[in-house]
């Protein structure tokens, strides 16, 4: 019984570190619970300096981000016309507050401390092995972003 709960301390550690800000714990249990388990297999295979730099978002924060890089107009063409665009800036999300599986608790984003481009592949063939959707196979790439969709 001692290895055991020995061994939820370290994986405990392992994750904490990785998630300082306690970003996963607002998501639904099952979702945490597979978003962590990437996580400790990932830090075993090496990638060890990755953060979660975002998960849940509220609609406000999502149409936020929606409008950046975006004109007053699109923002009105997209149902959004109260809210401010930020045309100056680039776009980082093409998600809808009412699409976007953060709104939704089902998603977060990472980054790698150590930013190598050759990484990313092989961090995403680990996201579907725990059943997960990486964004990094999407058409217009998010290497960051893995989805819970099950």
């Amino acid at each position: 019984m001692g290895d055991q709960s020995e061994t939820t301390r370290k994986a405990n550690e392992v994750v904490g570190s990785m998630d300082p800000s306690g970003l996963l714990e607002g998501l639904e249990t099952h979702v945490c619970l597979a978003f962590q388990s990437l996580l400790l297999l990932a830090a075993a295979q090496g990638f060890g300096r990755l953060r979660v730099i975002c998960a849940r978002r509220s609609y406000s924060q999502q149409v936020s981000l929606y409008g950046h890089g975006r004109t007053q107009r699109e923002m009105e063409a997209a149902k959004l016309a109260k809210h401010r665009a930020k045309p100056g800036v680039p776009r980082v999300t093409n998600a809808l507050p009412w699409e976007s599986r953060h709104c939704q608790g089902l998603a977060m984003d990472v980054n790698i401390a150590v930013y190598d481009q050759r990484c990313w592949p092989a961090f995403g063939k680990l996201v579907k092995i725990c059943g997960l959707t990486w964004g990094g196979g999407f058409r217009i790439r998010d290497y960051g972003h893995i989805e819970h969709t099950g």
